[in-house]
């Protein structure tokens, strides 16, 4: 009989499969209200990592584990959680780099995934200088030299080039989907 048989009979004995302690309980809670209060949570599976957009700012908590890695505060951040406007959004590039727009103003946020140094991007705008918008559905262009998205509020197509940190409206028949 092989020795992997007899450990399972003998785990079940010593109480392996026990009921969690309160403690245990309590993290399983916070951890389901946290996610609750999400905006938007991507994973990083390469680096095992789950990124989470909450209306505070962004965590980061290792995938395996559920532990977290650091909370990154976005400067200047403001999210509007109106039902008629989109809610701001989080992508990931390659390599591994959290990239975050605001829903209300036409500044976005990229932090390193080693470091999580935050740098900051106030858009210019192309047009509609004029109106209180941010972006949404956040898409990466081709190649990842830049993202595609949503007005926040009309569901208007945008390109973002943040190497020049400005926003370009599209055609209205290039629109973004995913509000």
């Amino acid at each position: 009989m092989s020795k992997y048989l007899l450990a399972i009979p003998f785990a079940l004995t010593v109480g392996a499969f026990t009921q969690p302690d309160s403690e245990s309980l309590a993290s399983v809670r916070a951890h389901e209200e946290t996610a609750a209060e999400a905006v938007r949570v991507r994973i990083d599976l390469a680096r095992g990592r789950r990124w989470t957009l909450d209306w505070d700012g962004l965590a980061v908590h290792d995938v395996a584990t559920g532990a977290l890695v650091r909370r990154v505060i976005l400067p200047g951040a403001i999210f509007v959680g109106a039902r008629d406007v989109a809610p701001p959004d989080l992508v990931l590039s390659r390599s591994g780099a959290a990239l975050v727009s605001s829903n209300a103003t036409a500044r976005m946020w990229r932090v390193s995934p080693e470091r999580f140094e935050v740098e900051v991007y106030d858009l210019a705008l192309g047009s509609d200088e004029d109106k209180d918008f941010g972006f949404s559905s956040l898409k990466w262009g081709v190649g990842e030299r830049a993202l595609l998205a949503s007005d926040s509020v009309t569901g208007s197509p945008w390109r973002i080039d943040l190497r020049s940190a400005t926003a370009q409206k599209l055609p209205a028949d290039l629109a973004v989907l995913g509000r």
